[in-house]
């Protein structure tokens, strides 16, 4: 009897390990991942070289990883069965209370790097600022268990005062308004927050509150901390995306360098309801792009260097500035320079999240001269 069991788990093993390896291979290859927003793997082309330097089998294991059958649900099935275990992280990223809090990954090397960077560039600025976002874990501190602490250890501390100040609004005003749940960038209301905050500090008089109408763009929207993680949408607190609108913001000319076209005003409606919504400011990143208002003469003029906190909040700096806007990580790395001694600019902006300067150095290729 035992025997026959025995054979009879070996044919159901055997036939769920050929079965889901014929599935991959009948079954037509998905080429994108709206949950991660990313293209999957395709099965790799086969020639001699390919053989002999090895790249053809780790191309054929990325293949078969990222077209496996029923992928993201069993993903979903593994981080359901990891939070019954009494676990509650997956990709880096943990959940609480409906909110994912994200692990700050990267080198502290490459982030003083960076900083010296910006340092250095913004001495031979005459007007200059340098902010930076916090990150989600220190945002959301008060989520994390006494043993989770120590996930603050890996965050740099606030590297300026106009830094801290902004985490000290964020924690007297509630987390839970200024920072997305599912996504590691502020809400529109953190980033008036940070507008005001930044004029104060500029020495300009913020608009109020009463100047802008709230917009609801999503009521459904799942941010780039969903993506990387596993967890079922079931468990997870839907985030809402408001925008700040104002009386003419819609004539505003966004022109991106290398496009044919420039668009009108901040806000791409055709976004809404893809897998990234976020990018519905803006259309998301770009390496350079310059903002202009309609018929208006003798604006002043900013340099803004950014990464994605700043797509939101540039339609709030606009309603002082004409900008040139520039990121690094997609940028040339002269591109910078040569703005600045081509053009003048009045005030020059750098805001860049902590977890890109851990990470990408970018920063300090296209700061450093």
């Amino acid at each position: 009897m035992k025997r026959a069991t025995d054979i009879l788990f070996l044919i159901l093993v055997c036939a769920l390990i050929f079965g889901i390896g014929g599935a991959i291979f009948i079954l037509p290859a998905n080429t994108f991942s709206q949950r991660e927003n990313r293209p999957l793997a395709q099965f790799p082309p086969l020639s001699l070289p390919s053989l002999l330097d090895g790249s053809f089998f780790r191309s054929l294991s990325l293949f078969y990883t990222d077209q496996l059958p029923l992928r993201e649900s069993l993903g979903e099935i593994y981080s359901i069965s990891e939070i019954a275990l009494g676990k509650r992280e997956s990709n880096r990223v943990l959940l609480r209370s409906g909110t994912l809090i994200t692990r700050t990954k990267g080198s502290r090397e490459i982030y003083k790097y960076n900083l010296g960077a910006i340092g250095s560039f913004l001495e031979h600025q005459e007007s200059s600022l340098f902010f930076c976002p916090p990150e989600t874990a220190e945002v959301f501190s008060h989520l994390l268990s006494n043993s989770e602490r120590g996930l603050l250890d890996a965050i740099p501390p606030q590297p300026n005062e106009i830094s801290e100040e902004y985490l000290r609004v964020v924690r007297q005003i509630g987390a839970e308004g200024l920072y997305y749940r599912t996504d590691h960038h502020w809400t529109t209301e953190g980033a008036y927050e940070a507008y005001k905050l930044l004029c104060g500090t500029l020495g300009i008089e913020a608009y109020s509150k009463e100047h802008f109408y709230e917009s609801v763009a999503s009521e459904s929207f799942l941010g780039s901390s969903y993506r990387r993680s596993s967890f079922p949408k079931s468990m997870i607190s839907y985030d809402h995306i408001i925008l700040y609108r104002y009386d003419g913001d819609d004539k505003f000319t966004v022109s991106t360098a290398g496009s044919t076209t420039a668009q009108q005003g901040f806000y791409r409606s055709e976004e809404l309801g893809t897998s990234d919504e976020y990018r519905v400011f803006l259309g998301g990143n770009c390496a350079h792009a310059s903002v202009t208002l309609d018929g208006a003469t003798n604006r002043k003029r900013m340099l803004l260097v950014k990464d994605s906190f700043a797509n939101s909040l540039l339609p709030f700096l606009a309603l002082h500035y004409d900008i040139e806007m520039v990121d690094p990580r997609y940028a040339d790395p002269s591109l910078i320079q040569r703005l600045c001694e081509s053009q003048s600019f009045d005030v020059t902006l750098i805001l860049v999240s902590k977890s890109t300067l851990l990470t990408d150095r970018s920063y300090g290729k296209a700061l450093y001269k």
